[in-house]
């Protein structure tokens, strides 16, 4: 009757080997699904980053454009020289009134 305490202590040794197996294998899957995870997110985040970045240059140039009161009057800036005699010498070449 040796062999019947024999077979259970390398049954229970198995079950043991076999339970610390296990819950090394569902750490490391946890830990590989919580990295996943954990990328994944950074690219979420980093899209809506973008994004709100887009929203933001958008929303400057409309500020721009309204802060710039286009009825508003601007001083006039003269030509210079050379710049008015370019368009008054084909003016008065073609006879354009």
């Amino acid at each position: 009757m040796e062999v019947l305490p024999a077979s259970v202590a390398l049954i229970i040794r198995a079950l043991v080997v076999s339970a610390r197996w296990a819950s090394k294998s569902r750490q490391s899957t946890l830990e590989e699904m919580t990295a996943a995870a954990e990328t994944c997110r950074v690219a979420e985040l980093a899209a809506r980053v973008a994004t709100l970045d887009d929203i933001v240059e958008l929303r400057d140039a409309h500020i721009e454009v309204l802060e710039s009161r286009p009825g508003e009057k601007r001083p006039r800036k003269p030509y210079p020289l050379m710049g008015r005699m370019r368009i008054i010498w084909p003016m008065a070449y073609f006879q354009i009134p």
